[in-house]
């Protein structure tokens, strides 16, 4: 008799996915679309096996859990939870809520299957249930009293086992694609022009740097079981995956083009420098704290915030200079001005301490003409040389006295044709009220921190004399105007920081000011210390000025919950999650994209045709629509066609952005007459996706649902 398996999932795309990986193997399958609809089925006809979601809405898959194990005659079916791994405490309730089985949510087909088999075997042996107890347990930071028995332990120890191995095959099979991927440029060097070969391999030597910070990060976290502590490791770990995504998203980009026997075309846009450059320094949080190298970012205030270029190249420009300074330096400053140079140019000034390996890495610079534009060897140099051929850049290594060195590149720009707006939460909020004490005894690190805070409209105040803090403190509160934060600008060589917290506290008499730490990638137990020291907010530097301007609009809003620390972390999961129908009949593409937008916070529902995407958004509210245009059962046009009338009825208008991969202005001018309200290129650019969501939020033309 076939075994019927109920499968709880709201995605429609993915429970046809389910139903297909189950159906060859005789099961009869039964659906449902939330845990309410769920329980409703199961009392009708009980299932062998249920097979859960977890979020979904009206009833989520725990709360379906412990519906089905509170009840005499259904506690006894097997519930398996499908869960993504990517929250620390969700094991915990799994466990609370008596799931007997969990699977990591990403899977093949003959894993599921395989699974789901052993399953059922499982039930059909496993032999009397043992009695529930009550253990207590401590896991990241927290005390834990659980009711479980030792069948569900270990099932859920077995099936979490299964479930990571399968995410550690996915990533050395990821892996493995890379050394892969990267042997085959290399064999097809010869048929290609140096310069294309360079471009190419740039990308795959890019990935070094922010695989190396995982693995390094996945370490600390293995050792670490301080809850905060190991928030500041996850956010790490999600960074330079942003990074290693954006650098594949690049690759696969210029790989179409090179298996096409083009050239990469320039794609210009308007785009925010200061991001563009801060994304290009993140990688280097880690490296910063462990080399001791004070990374700083200074934009001439002349210069505009939005230009026109091609933002990828200059972010990895900027990414394969200070991967060379990085690998060559240590104990020092390396300072980034960003200046006006001529009216069509931008000059970047790289200042560093004197070194002969850099001096003989950057003598193989080409001339601008491009005659000595012969490949090196080294795909960092080759890349640099790929910019001033093709790109007109101007890259030269100077002396500014005999113990600094400095490397210029001007960049040619203009201006944004159109200066896209800041998002409303950075506007909407007066922060001219605000009175701000920074503390750096370093004067530059001082200077480019007033000179961001004053942009603001804030009032600054930067000392760096740490006598005087307490002085300025106690002035500033018997005049009546106290300061409402303190910045400490943390040196990565020593952690004396915490101490002059401690001191800025006991010196208050309990009108201290709340402080902001800003430091390095440091030491295990920092985060524990942050707290015992008062310190209401945790940032590593290179600083990212949107996250510094969160973390005040946070603090002094009176939003931040009380005995909390304020990092990366806790301001990305405070965000409201825009929900994006992705339409996308491309398996590679699918998880290259949902992967990317889970990541930077998007909540994210899939469709694999026209068809079905029409279907969700007629059933849902979405934020964005991203729609490929090329699709069967039904393409991107003809859905896009029938969202519109949908939303004749609405009144309402959802932003959908197509998707191609093509330059064709026929198909362009088609997905826009279609009702498209922007064109992006494939493969997805989430920083390109980000400036134009900012500008549709900022004009009112996303209306959260």
């Amino acid at each position: 008799m076939a075994k019927n398996i109920l499968v709880v999932e709201d995605s429609l795309a993915q429970r046809f996915f389910i139903e297909k990986a189950l159906a060859g193997d005789g099961f009869k399958i039964t659906t449902a679309a939330n845990g309410k609809l769920a329980l409703e089925k199961i009392h009708e006809q009980k299932p062998d096996l249920i097979l859960s979601d977890i979020m979904m809405p009206e009833m989520n898959g725990m709360e379906l859990c412990k519906a089905v194990k509170s009840h005499p005659q259904l506690q006894t079916i097997p519930v398996v939870l499908m869960t993504t791994l990517n929250e620390p405490k969700e094991i915990i309730k799994i466990i609370e809520c008596g799931a007997d089985y969990l699977f990591l949510k990403e899977f093949e087909p003959g894993a599921l299957l395989s699974f789901v088999n052993d399953a059922l075997q499982n039930e059909t042996v496993a032999g009397q249930t043992n009695p529930q107890v009550i253990l207590t347990s401590i896991y990241l930071g927290d005390t834990h009293e659980i009711s479980t028995n030792n069948r569900q332990l270990l099932n859920l120890l077995l099936s979490a086992y299964r479930s990571a191995l399968q995410a550690y095959q996915r990533y050395y099979q990821y892996k493995f694609e890379v050394n892969k991927l990267q042997k085959e440029l290399q064999s097809r060097s010869k048929k290609n022009t140096p310069t294309d070969y360079a471009l190419l391999k740039s990308f795959v030597n890019e990935l070094r740097t922010p695989l190396n910070n995982i693995l390094h990060i996945v370490d600390l976290l293995k050792e670490s079981d301080d809850k905060a502590e190991r928030e500041l490791q996850t956010q790490l770990a999600g960074l330079n995956s942003d990074h290693l995504l954006s650098i594949l998203n690049d690759l696969q980009k210029a790989l179409d083009y090179h298996e096409k026997g083009d050239d990469l075309p320039i794609h210009e846009t308007d785009f925010n420098i200061r991001d563009c450059i801060e994304d290009a320094l993140s990688p280097f949080v880690v490296q910063t704290g462990e080399k001791q190298i004070e990374l700083l970012l200074r934009i001439h205030p002349e210069i505009p915030l939005f230009i026109h270029h091609d933002p990828n190249y200059l972010k990895h420009l900027a990414f394969v200079i200070m991967d060379v300074l990085f690998q060559n330096l240590s104990h020092c400053n390396i300072i980034i001005n960003i200046e006006p140079v001529e009216e069509r140019r931008i000059k970047f000034l790289i200042s560093f301490p004197a070194n002969d390996n850099i001096s003989d890495y950057f003598s193989r610079l080409i001339h601008p003409n491009g005659q000595s534009a012969h490949q090196s060897g080294d795909t960092g140099i080759d890349f640099v040389n790929y910019c001033i051929a093709k790109l007109d850049y101007k890259i030269a290594l100077k002396k500014e006295q005999a113990e600094t060195q400095q490397i210029e590149i001007l960049i040619p720009f203009s201006t944004a044709s159109q200066k896209p707006a800041a998002p409303g939460p950075e506007t909407d909020v007066d922060l001219s009220s605000i009175r701000v004490l920074v503390y750096s005894d370093q004067w530059m690190s001082g200077l480019v921190l007033e000179e961001l805070l004053r942009q603001w409209k804030i009032d600054v105040k930067v000392t760096g004399e740490r006598q005087k803090l307490s002085k300025l403190l106690t002035q500033a509160a018997r005049a009546k105007n106290p300061f409402n934060l303190l910045l400490i600008d943390a040196r990565p060589d020593n952690d004396f920081h915490f101490e002059l917290a401690e001191q800025v506290r006991a010196a208050s008499q309990g009108a201290a000011p709340q402080i902001i730490l800003l430091t390095n990638f440091g030491k295990p137990g920092d985060a524990r210390r942050c707290l015992e020291s008062g310190i209401a907010a945790f940032l590593l530097k290179p600083i990212r000025s949107r996250e510094l301007l969160k973390t005040i609009r946070t603090i002094v809003s009176g939003a931040k919950p009380e005995n909390t620390l304020i990092t990366r972390h806790t301001l990305k999961e405070s965000e409201p999650a825009l929900k994006v129908l992705v339409a996308e009949d491309n398996r590679v593409n699918q998880k290259l994209m949902i992967s990317i937008l889970k990541r930077a916070g998007f909540q994210v529902e899939l469709a694999r045709n026209g068809k079905e995407a029409v279907e969700l958004f007629r059933q849902k509210p979405f934020d964005l629509v991203l729609m490929d245009m090329q699709m069967p059962v039904m393409d991107g046009y003809t859905a896009t066609r029938e969202m519109r009338k949908l939303e004749e009825e609405s009144g309402k208008h959802t932003p959908i952005f197509a998707l191609t991969a093509s330059d064709d202005a026929r198909e362009i001018e088609g997905a826009l007459k279609a009702g498209v309200d922007m064109v992006l290129r494939k493969p997805l650019n989430l920083n390109l996706l980000k400036e134009k969501l900012t500008a549709f939020t900022a004009n009112g033309k996303i209306e959260k649902n």
